[in-house]
């Protein structure tokens, strides 16, 4: 379908480059692929829960994060004639309602959960309020696989961690750093910055709060869809025997941070001290055997001078006995990229949560997240034929003004460019 594609001198819609997107979201099978999961809506209903995610995306491709800029690319979206659908705000976000589950609070300091039960004294919850739908965890992972962006036989490092998105919905509790302002606090499992499964949490539930529990059922599930993983990289929330037992248990590797006292008290046993540079700046690292549960572990130590020649210790704890330390230092040290991850989701709108309930916006963050995995692939895709204009590690604003805004037009079924964006007609075949 090569001459599907043509430059013109004229052109209707200045933001054209959302069209070739729905055309190839389409081809790949996206739209039945989130019918599949998100189901059918009622026989009344215009749009589908395919078209308003759709719809929703390519809005979002313009660098808008907030629901209500869907008014915007509405005109443009329906003028596609394979696609003819531009839904407002309001009947999408009623849409995301339809899709929530109820709420599960899990009484503080005791593992039993009590359903749809909660009580609060003051300022004080007495239950963690906690929302999870398994369904579309499961959507998300099969996405990733479907596109291409994880791939069977290979061995992965999974992330996991939590962020802060802060609120003034009546709902959102205060956050447990104690910094006073009202939050969520989701966790999320990644791999190589791919969101795979999401916990919505509430503010006042810490980082370590339910973390076994997460990390076993998204091990279960990546093993059911034949993903590998071969080590779990969590930050001091994991620091705990029921952690290191359980990935034991499990067969797996991991690397997180012991508290600070444990790293300094371990410090004084370590005899092979070796001089080394990381990043630039001279360390001292070590490593000695560290017994932190049922099996053996190896705690990593760096040991920097401050500004007064006095020693500063940082450490690791691992069950890896086969990289070196200072291979050890620099798995570790990738997983900042969560927090990239969640500068790019909070980029989608995490940030700006748009609904009153927790549950409702906890749909809104699956949506959110599952459209930042349509980006990569977008990008992974077009970076392959164009990669002047389009590139992997773009971020969103950055792609609106170099991919997005370019000046198009449909005439009798085809779409056509713009005088001077020939490097488009690249994409021909992708439709």
């Amino acid at each position: 379908m090569t001459q599907n594609y043509r430059v013109c001198k004229v052109a209707s819609n200045s933001f054209g480059g959302g069209d070739v997107i729905i055309d190839v979201l389409k081809k790949h099978g996206v739209s039945e692929f989130l019918d599949s999961y998100l189901g059918q809506r009622h026989p009344r209903a215009q749009y589908t829960y395919a078209e308003a995610v759709i719809h929703w995306f390519v809005t979002q491709c313009r660098n808008h994060n907030r629901i209500e800029n869907m008014y915007k690319s509405q005109k443009e979206v329906k003028k596609h004639p394979r696609f003819n659908k531009g839904m407002s705000p309001d009947t999408f976000l009623y849409s995301l309602k339809e899709l929530a589950r109820p709420n599960i609070y899990m009484k503080k300091n005791d593992p039993s959960i009590k359903q749809l039960e909660k009580e609060k004294k003051g300022e004080r919850y007495e239950y963690h309020e906690v929302n999870i739908i398994e369904r579309y965890n499961e959507m998300l992972v099969d996405i990733a696989i479907k596109l291409g962006l994880l791939k069977k036989g290979v061995k992965y490092i999974l992330d996991y961690d939590t962020t802060e998105l802060e609120t003034k919905i009546k709902g959102g509790r205060k956050y447990y750093k104690g910094n006073g302002r009202k939050a969520y606090s989701p966790a999320v499992s990644m791999i190589e910055n791919i969101p795979l499964f999401i916990e919505n949490r509430n503010g006042d539930s810490n980082a370590s709060f339910n973390l076994v529990n997460s990390i076993e059922s998204v091990l279960d599930l990546l093993k059911r869809k034949g993903i590998t993983v071969e080590l779990i990289r969590i930050d001091a929330a994991a620091f705990s025997r029921e952690f290191t037992e359980f990935v034991g248990s499990r067969g797996l590797k991991y690397v997180t941070r012991p508290k600070s006292p444990t790293v300094k008290k371990q410090s004084k046993r370590i005899r092979n001290w070796i001089k080394t540079t990381i990043k630039k700046t001279s360390n001292e690292i070590g490593d000695t055997v560290f017994r932190f549960g049922k099996d053996e572990s190896r705690m990593v130590v760096k040991k920097v001078l401050d500004e007064n020649g006095k020693p500063k210790y940082w450490g690791l704890i691992t069950n890896d006995f086969e990289m070196s330390n200072v291979e050890i230092i620099n798995t570790y040290a990738l997983r900042g990229d969560c927090e990239n991850l969640f500068s790019s989701l909070n980029e989608f709108g995490w940030k700006v949560l748009p609904m009153r309930k927790f549950e409702h916006n906890t749909v809104y963050l699956y949506i959110t997240a599952f459209n930042y995995i349509l980006f990569r692939f977008i990008k992974k895709l077009f970076s392959s034929v164009m990669p002047k204009r389009v590139w992997e590690s773009m971020e969103l604003k950055t792609f609106f003004h170099s991919y997005i805004s370019v000046v198009t037009r449909w005439v009798k079924g085809i779409l056509k460019f713009d005088e001077g964006a020939e490097d488009y007609l690249a994409l021909s075949g992708f439709t």
